[in-house]
């Protein structure tokens, strides 16, 4: 290291010049303390509303807030379900085999076949049919391979306009609303 002292420039900072308005002594882009406040609250509201907990009361508990996305993304999924559940009782009336007593009957074999290629989710459309009265099949749920040759029975074909309803409530069927509502 040498022994020359090392020369350090400060800069100024640059000055802000501003013009004053002379009915308000005040310069023009200064911001009322009153209205800067209102606005920081206003925002802060906003923000402690987006984290509010939803309430965990029996009646609203495991449902989302009214109006939010989450919900709307629920009616969407229910709305594609409802679909689901009519193509698959399609699929069984169009490929099923007519039986004496007029209901229509399908292996599950064959069935995971035709449907594997249209959705993997077969197993998961086949127990809300059957909770919702289309289907019937014996067991809790299908595994595929194993229940090859279980009996799916058609029991009835969901209408055209057939929608599961959003939320199941028992005590009011008229707060459960579909998607098709709501667009």
């Amino acid at each position: 290291m040498s022994g020359e002292p090392k020369s350090i420039i400060i800069e100024q900072p640059p000055t802000i010049t501003t013009s004053v308005d002379p009915e308000q002594g005040q310069p023009e882009f200064y911001v009322p303390l009153l209205e800067r406040v209102s606005n920081y609250q206003k925002r802060l509201e906003a923000e402690q509303k987006k984290l509010e907990k939803p309430c965990k009361d029996k009646e609203n508990y495991g449902k989302p807030i009214e109006g939010s996305k989450t919900q709307l993304r629920g009616m969407k999924a229910y709305h594609a379900i409802s679909k689901e559940v009519q193509e698959l009782c399609q699929i069984v009336n169009e490929n099923g085999g007519k039986q004496k007593d007029g209901t229509v009957t399908m292996t599950f074999g064959n069935l995971f076949e035709l449907y594997s290629s249209i959705s993997d989710k077969l197993v998961g459309v086949l127990l809300r049919a059957r909770k919702h009265g289309f289907v019937h099949f014996v067991g809790e749920i299908l595994y595929q391979r194993r229940d090859d040759d279980v009996i799916i029975t058609l029991v009835k074909m969901p209408p055209n306009d057939f929608e599961m309803p959003y939320c199941n409530d028992n005590n009011n069927n008229n707060n459960s609303k579909t998607f098709s509502d709501r667009e």
